[in-house]
């Protein structure tokens, strides 16, 4: 473990005030450059006012100069954050050379379930409103993202590097191999499942999985101790997608940290661990999912945070 990895993973990935069940702040000045970075200009437009873009991928080197890259974002006007339907949004991203490239956003929502209700995907007005369109970049450079919607409109800047200097595994690179806790194997891990109640999705160590040749999908999250929130949503989201299609892939689940009751659950604790996956994968960010083929290769990564309709086509490349 480093230092860096467990203040990163600490700190969070996505804007804190963007959490899934709107629980957090809906200042959009909570959420700073280390947890998402934002910015809004007025950009010629459909709308009637400026929005700022949140940014729901992690800063840093994780966004490649590759075609069809996944950039998920959310917008924040006056009130806080958009919530509850909307209309789709023009996009389009232009580098340091104009190079552009443009995509119509859908709206997105994390589904949530309550007390009273069967834990079907439904959409409340409290639910965040987050947007996922597939860009190409020729590139890698500063790039500007331009947001058109019928609410208004903004501008992101965020960097795009090589594919070679993207440091964890993304499409078409191996899975790395490792022994992931399961109820007959917890590997080091004092706490299977944060879920509550715990998810089945404990039973095969990937290190298993990937010798036996079975495809299956990874999600390293932790909805007890997840910074943004989104960990035990995305969780949710993927149970109910196993359980209701016939998608043909072993589930796994993965918590982000080794040792949460050693420390009294304080993940602040000096003495919390990265648990083993978060380590073999070396990442520093989460929740992450990832869908891996029979050949031991990732078809798919999709990060912090997904619904199921984004969930189902990753698992059918």
């Amino acid at each position: 473990m480093t230092l860096d990895r467990r203040s990163f993973l600490l700190g969070g990935a996505a804007a804190a005030a963007l959490t899934a069940c709107g629980g957090g702040s809906d200042d959009p000045s909570a959420a700073d450059g280390s947890a998402g970075a934002q910015t809004s200009v007025t950009a010629g437009r459909a709308g009637d006012q400026p929005l700022q873009i949140a940014q729901l991928f992690s800063p840093g080197p994780y966004i490649a100069a590759l075609p069809q890259q996944r950039v998920p974002f959310a917008l924040v006007g006056p009130d806080g954050p958009l919530r509850g339907d909307g209309d789709p949004a023009t996009v389009r991203v232009v580098d340091q050379s104009g190079n552009e490239s443009s995509a119509i956003a859908v709206p997105r929502f994390v589904p949530h379930a309550h007390d009273e209700d069967d834990g079907h995907d439904h959409v409340h007005v409290n639910d965040l409103r987050y947007y996922a369109p597939r860009l190409d970049f020729a590139g890698p450079g500063l790039h500007r993202l331009i947001v058109e919607s019928t609410e208004g409109s903004g501008i992101l800047e965020f960097a795009v590097v090589d594919r070679r200097d993207v440091p964890i595994a993304g499409p078409g690179d191996p899975f790395p191999s490792f022994v992931s806790p399961t109820a007959s194997n917890p590997a080091g891990v004092d706490t299977l499942c944060t879920r509550n109640p715990p998810c089945e999705l404990h039973s095969a160590s990937v290190d298993s999985l990937l010798a036996e040749g079975r495809p299956f999908v990874v999600l390293v999250s932790t909805p007890a101790y997840c910074h943004t929130q989104f960990c035990g949503p995305v969780l949710d989201v993927l149970l109910r997608t196993l359980e209701e299609g016939d998608v043909g892939v072993t589930g796994v689940h993965v918590e982000v940290w080794a040792n949460p009751v050693e420390v009294g659950g304080d993940v602040s604790d000096p003495q919390i661990r990265p648990a083993p996956g978060v380590e073999a994968l070396g990442l520093e960010f989460e929740p992450v999912l990832y869908v891996v083929g029979d050949d031991g290769i990732v078809r798919e990564r999709i990060d912090n945070l997904f619904d199921a309709e984004e969930l189902t086509a990753a698992l059918m490349v």
